[in-house]
């Protein structure tokens, strides 16, 4: 694997544990806490598709919004032309949750650059960007319906990527 790589792959695992830091704080499972964030960039949305944002099943995803109408961060709404569909949509306190982390990761981002010039930020903001899209289409790609060959030669990852 490249320097650049390890580096990206890096930044990746310190999201992670950040997230996971985050959600400890909160008295929230790291699940709970990734489905809030979808619900707040993403906004309301049905369990099916919070579940595939998830990579859960819709089981998985109904339990844990169980977990969340219950703590109040989440309201569950049924569709009026649908009564057999729900949307799961942030309730205030969910919202006020999230944007506090948000809002503390924000900072500590503007911290490490914060003598960067805006030209060298919006290189590596463009940087970011293509390897967000290419990162998305790929995982798109691997949850699909294609088989690990199919992927870029991709056959197996052993001990994870």
């Amino acid at each position: 694997m490249s320097d650049f790589a390890l580096r990206v792959r890096a930044l990746i695992a310190a999201g992670e544990g950040y997230q996971r830091a985050f959600a400890t704080a909160v008295g929230l499972g790291r699940t709970e806490a990734a489905a809030l964030g979808h619900l707040y960039h993403g906004g309301p949305q049905t369990p099916t598709h919070l579940a595939g944002r998830l990579q859960f099943t819709g089981g998985t995803v109904t339990g844990l919004a169980d977990r969340m109408v219950t703590a109040g961060y989440v309201t569950r709404t049924r569709f009026p032309e649908d009564r057999r569909k729900v949307l799961l949509a942030l309730t205030p306190a969910g919202r006020r949750l999230i944007e506090r982390g948000f809002e503390v990761f924000a900072a500590e981002v503007e911290r490490a650059v914060g003598n960067t010039s805006s030209a060298v930020r919006d290189e590596v903001s463009a940087v970011l960007d293509r390897i967000t899209v290419s990162l998305e289409a790929s995982a798109d790609t691997l949850a699909g319906d294609t088989t690990p060959e199919e992927v870029n030669g991709f056959t197996s990852a052993p001990g994870g990527l």
